[in-house]
């Protein structure tokens, strides 16, 4: 194989580890606190599009070149390919449109799915419904729960959607009183980092173990690109 297929190989696993990898060190550090640590969801979606933006960028990257017959490309099968038959150029372009439009789609119906809603790590099941159970009733409500939610009065104000591995919960407002919903997102942000986090939070070594992982990937495509010149 060239030395440009080796250092094409090595670009792109830089640029699609390493915000991977920041990602994944993010995450173990928010599982590992001594506290719950409370984030609003639609910046958590905007942190893990952050982590994944290496490949989705590849990927566009990838599609592009096929479209205009990159060098990288020459004497290949692609442009073989496409002397063939011009309309795969334009093949190519339509799946390129609609890479784009279907990221764009995704993006903005993830954002719309995470609104009015908080991600609470590293928090037990049983002192998140505490704390929201004691919130309600301070803002003159009477809270049953049935479920995953909390209801008062015929009437949902809190769903809670609990994943046990991770020690993460996320809390979703589904209360159509605009002003409990504000005095009860600002009421758990206070009261929420201030509770004792999860006894044993089993996913936060291997979160943090799997990042590192990336980070000595990353490094080793930067020693094989600097290495390059002196191979045979």
């Amino acid at each position: 194989m060239s030395p440009s297929f080796f250092l094409t190989i090595c670009l792109g696993g830089i640029l699609c580890l390493t915000p991977l990898a920041v990602y994944f060190l993010w995450l173990s550090t928010l599982n590992r606190r001594s506290r719950p640590t409370v984030v609003s969801t639609p910046w958590e979606f905007v942190a893990m599009l952050c982590g994944l933006a290496g490949f989705l960028f590849c990927l566009g990257v990838l599609l592009a070149l096929l479209i205009v017959d990159s060098r990288f490309f020459t004497g290949g099968p692609f442009i073989t390919l496409g002397a063939r038959m011009p309309w795969l150029r334009w093949l190519w372009a339509a799946g390129l449109l609609l890479y784009v439009a279907t990221l764009a789609m995704a993006i903005r119906r993830g954002l719309a799915r995470r609104a009015d809603s908080l991600s609470v790590y590293n928090i037990d099941a049983a002192v998140l419904d505490a704390a929201v159970e004691d919130s309600l009733t301070m803002l003159g409500r009477t809270p049953v729960k049935v479920g995953a939610t909390w209801n008062a009065s015929d009437q949902s104000f809190v769903e809670i959607s609990r994943f046990p591995i991770f020690e993460h919960s996320t809390v979703k407002f589904v209360t159509r009183e605009a002003p409990l919903k504000a005095a009860l997102e600002n009421e758990l942000r206070i009261v929420l980092p201030k509770l004792p986090a999860a006894v044993e939070n089993l996913a936060a070594p291997w979160i943090a173990a799997t990042g590192t992982c990336m980070i000595v990937a990353v490094g080793c495509c930067i020693a094989l690109i600097f290495a390059l010149p002196f191979l045979p």
